[in-house]
């Protein structure tokens, strides 16, 4: 069975599915109670319980007046644009979507993808065993794929929007033939499928590997990097670069050029991330006030705080806190 053939049958399934008077009922999880978009979609919306990999396919436009609503996952998502054009709205912009075009998306990622008229979007949903799954298999003989999978997906992504792909990767054929043999198995799900899967996704994210090493250079030191971004996401209220360098021992300047070099950030830049994430938990979760958020996250003051906070989400955190409840209730 070709990706074509896969296509032409999903399409078959979903008009009927959505011509029914149950249409409404499969739609209800992308809404709350209020009819508003929901910012974290699930991935038992779209799979069984004992299901860890999925596919869906988006050949619908959505309404052209609908607004953008950001939104993140509690899965990784893999959105491959099978053809046509798609825009895809992040927290920093927008970037326009080709052909081959592939972007690799963390839980913690708030996104939407918007497809033109006769584009096909391929989306994978991955549960996040799955990813430790397929790292593991690759530790042993692909270390820069476990520096990539442990280090970028599971300490760095989350600070960044996405990673992108290119159509134009020199792996980009070999990219497309693994995202459709896994569209296709996930959806014949003959048996052993899952199995069949998690080796393609292997060799997926070890092709993805040599894409982003092919970005940023060679990496000859990607356990010691891992271990200390590991350290700094454990200590990150008291973290300061001489702390971190005694810890290891290795001097201050070189633990500043070895992160600057292998994730592209500076010391200071990765800290303050890591206390914003640790501030914006507290606001989700607690009342504290803002001064022991701030005490507690490791930033100086609560004016500190609320600076940094306001240039990362264009609002202070009482405003964000009060906003997230709401949304919440």
């Amino acid at each position: 069975m070709k990706i074509d053939e896969v296509l032409v049958a999903w399409k078959a399934r979903s008009d009927e599915l959505m011509s029914g008077p149950e249409a409404a009922p499969r739609l209800a999880h992308l809404r709350d109670g209020d009819g508003r978009a929901r910012r974290t979609l699930l991935a038992d919306y779209f799979l069984r319980p004992d299901e860890r990999i999925g596919v869906l396919f988006h050949t619908m436009t959505p309404i052209p007046d609908e607004p953008i609503t950001l939104h993140n996952h509690d899965f990784f998502e893999v959105a491959y644009l099978h053809s046509g054009m798609a825009t895809h709205h992040h927290a920093s912009g927008q970037m326009t979507m080709l052909p081959g075009d592939l972007v690799f998306l963390n839980p913690h990622v708030r996104h939407e993808v918007r497809i033109h008229d006769g584009a096909c979007l391929i989306n994978l949903i991955i549960r996040p065993e799955i990813m430790q799954q397929t790292s593991a298999f690759s530790l042993a003989d692909a270390p820069l794929f476990a520096e990539y999978v442990v280090t970028y997906f599971h300490l760095m992504q989350r600070r960044q929007d996405f990673i992108h792909v290119s159509r134009q990767a020199t792996g980009a054929a070999q990219i497309r033939g693994l995202v459709e043999s896994i569209a296709i198995e996930c959806f014949r799900r003959q048996p052993a499928w899952e199995s069949v899967c998690v080796g393609y996704f292997t060799a997926l994210f070890a092709t993805l590997s040599r894409e982003q090493a092919a970005q940023v250079g060679e990496n000859d030191a990607p356990r010691l990097v891992t271990s200390i971004l590991k350290h700094l996401e454990a200590h990150r209220a008291e973290a300061t670069l001489e702390l971190v360098a005694s810890a290891f021992g290795y001097s201050p300047s070189h633990i500043s050029r070895l992160i600057r070099r292998h994730t592209g950030k500076g010391f200071g830049q990765i800290t303050t991330e890591l206390r914003l994430e640790q501030a914006q938990e507290y606001l989700e979760r607690t009342t504290l006030p803002i001064q022991t958020v701030a005490k507690r996250s490791g930033f100086a003051s609560a004016s500190y705080l609320t600076r940094v906070f306001k240039q990362r989400h264009g609002i202070p955190p009482g405003r964000y806190r009060a906003l997230h409840h709401r949304a919440e209730n």
